[in-house]
């Protein structure tokens, strides 16, 4: 087991840390996908004052550090296992964009099986199509999300978009 603790600072608003706390849970905890890691729970006891999720743990970490460690990995077998995952999450009803794919949000458990977490960013499209439209890791971002002020657009080819970034960071050809 691991305990992922949400981020907050001194100065945050604990009520929006709790309604974006539970927002990431109800997302969360609908997916069932073999590239999907799955949420055991949350707890708002183990850490005073925190929020945490209750995950697996993933001896090998990240997608990145995994591969830094083993070069010699085929890299195409990640990147399948990272495809389906986002595939799984477009095609729900209502659909899911991740709105955070990156390689630091793809563990590899111990059977060299890719995970997608980090749903903190997430949106069902039905319910909050541009709620987090300028949110994300620069470096992944859609181009069309600098210097916008609001979108009304399905964020899903933006999940593309990150996804192809994170092709070109696990370092396929």
């Amino acid at each position: 087991m691991c305990f992922r603790v949400l981020r907050q600072w001194q100065t945050s608003n604990d009520k929006k840390i709790y309604q974006e706390f539970c927002r990431e849970t109800s997302i969360w905890r609908q997916l069932r996908h073999p590239n999907v890691l799955p949420l055991i729970g949350v707890s708002m006891e183990i850490f005073p004052r925190r929020y945490c999720f209750v995950i697996p743990w993933m001896n090998n970490g990240s997608v990145i550090s995994y591969l830094k460690a083993h070069p010699e990995q085929d890299k195409c077998f990640f990147i399948k296992q990272i495809i389906e995952g986002l595939a799984y999450l477009h095609q729900l009803d209502p659909p899911v964009a991740h709105k955070d794919l990156k390689g630091d949000n793809i563990l590899v458990g111990p059977d060299l099986t890719c995970f997608i977490t980090d749903f903190g960013l997430s949106s069902m499209l039905d319910s909050q199509r541009s709620r987090t439209a300028g949110r994300g890791t620069q470096y992944w971002m859609a181009p069309e999300l600098f210097g916008l002020v609001a979108l009304n657009l399905d964020p899903r080819p933006r999940d593309v978009y990150s996804l192809g970034c994170t092709i070109s960071e696990v370092g396929y050809p």
